[in-house]
């Protein structure tokens, strides 16, 4: 039985977010594995041993790589691919908004990229709090820009694919997964205290009591 001609973009559409759920998922998997790498080299650079490449170029390298992919890279390319995943499955819909979603991670990729080249080349030990007055190539602070940009397009598919789920059910009283990986992405980027809409509060209330 072949399928109605209507359904094929949205067949399209699901594998599309699919792949882009795994090519996020495996941005941060490499992420880890580099600050990994990094924190095994601040190990060693700290040791009291002879080794050829110890230095305190070498260390604060190693401090500044460990602390930008794991606390900004890996974790923004985490929740991305996480949350595409998860949006899918819980809300039981195609997402939309393809070419944002895939547009928001190169740029957070490339981003990324840009800002890991600078930091193996010695030329970003900043740390990753980026304290004055230590200053990095000026692609250090465009690339990790490019990553926060690249998430705010992440940040607008989920919100259209909340709207979407709302619309037929009359409410936006979201699934308990859902709701929880939009209340971790907001808390991660707020400047301040996380205010506590209705939608978020009618959700949780919902989750407690057991619905």
């Amino acid at each position: 039985m072949t399928s109605a001609p209507g359904h094929r973009p949205e067949a399209a559409s699901i594998s599309s977010f699919d792949c882009l759920a795994l090519a996020n998922i495996g941005v941060a998997v490499a992420a880890f594995g580099i600050a990994s790498a990094m924190a095994i080299m601040q190990a060693l650079s700290r040791a009291n041993l002879d080794l050829p490449f110890r230095s305190a170029g070498m260390y604060y390298m190693s401090v500044t790589a460990h602390g930008t992919l794991m606390a900004i890279v890996f974790t923004t390319f985490f929740i991305m691919g996480f949350g595409y995943v998860v949006a899918q499955h819980s809300l039981g819909t195609a997402l939309a908004m393809r070419r944002t979603a895939w547009g928001s991670f190169w740029i957070a990729a490339l981003g990324a990229l840009a800002a890991v080249v600078v930091i193996l080349a010695g030329k970003a030990t900043v740390l990753y709090t980026f304290y004055p007055p230590l200053k990095a190539h000026p692609a250090f602070y465009i690339g990790l820009t490019l990553v926060v940009v690249g998430s705010w397009g992440w940040a607008l598919v989920m919100l259209r694919a909340l709207r979407v789920w709302c619309r037929p059910h009359g409410s936006c009283s979201t699934p308990s997964t859902r709701c929880s990986t939009a209340i971790s992405r907001s808390c991660s980027r707020a400047t301040g205290p996380p205010r506590r809409s209705r939608t978020w509060s009618s959700g949780l209330s919902r989750v407690s009591n057991g619905a």
